[in-house]
């Protein structure tokens, strides 16, 4: 029950972080979101998995962005993971145009315990490259998530955007979330999740920033 009441706060905290405005930004609030996404991962050696996965997401429109990433995932002890190297292929829909978007990443997983709560730290970097006309950029995204015990287990995250270099430099981005993840069976995980989204657009003060809800789901299947 304590743990229970001390991720109650967490997510409470968190919820008020993505839903409070700073001082610079008026809010807009954008339309509800549907994301699925569902991936596969298979032994490449006996401490190394590919891992392969697609993502699609909709708004009140219909499909506005699709992706599929490739990754090489290994496990340096119990409380280390990392992405040796990834490719992630996005496709954007801005208007009537789809515009491809490919990005290299890595990223190292710190795992722990905070009391009862497991606790888990993504610290991840991409290269972003553009086929349109859009200047590349290194971003840097943390995810932080606390979860209780349990094979089906309820969890609060909060995931951080900020690039680095480039025309737009700093925080741009900011997800909170809040789902339940866990083993539905001997080699499938599922998780769902309700999100909420906050997007600064590097704003001029006293323009108004987007902010949406999503609900989604993972299927993560291993061989």
């Amino acid at each position: 029950m304590r743990a229970a009441g001390c991720l109650f706060c967490l997510a409470a905290l968190l919820m008020w972080l993505a839903i409070e405005p700073l001082p610079a930004f008026s809010q807009q609030e954008g339309p509800g979101q549907v994301w699925i996404s569902a991936g596969a991962e298979a032994p490449v050696s006996k401490k190394l998995r590919a891992s392969l996965s697609t993502e699609l997401r909709y708004n009140n429109a219909g499909l506005y962005y699709q992706n599929w990433e490739l990754a090489l995932v290994s496990r340096i002890s119990p409380k280390v993971d990392y992405e040796i190297i990834g490719f992630k292929h996005v496709e954007k829909l801005n208007g009537t145009v789809w515009q491809g978007e490919n990005d290299f990443y890595g990223s190292i997983t710190l795992k722990g315990r905070l009391g009862s709560l497991a606790l888990t730290d993504r610290n991840r970097i991409e290269l972003c490259t553009f086929a349109y006309d859009n200047p590349g950029y290194i971003r840097y995204r943390n995810k932080l998530a606390l979860a209780l015990k349990g094979r089906f287990a309820p969890y609060v995250a909060d995931e951080v955007f900020v690039n680095i270099g480039g025309e737009h430099p700093g925080i741009n981005r900011n997800r909170v979330f809040a789902g339940l993840k866990g083993s539905v069976g001997r080699d499938t995980d599922l998780d769902l999740f309700f999100m909420i989204q906050t997007n600064a657009k590097f704003l001029d003060e006293g323009e108004t920033r987007e902010r949406f809800c999503s609900v989604g789901g993972t299927l993560t299947i291993r061989f």
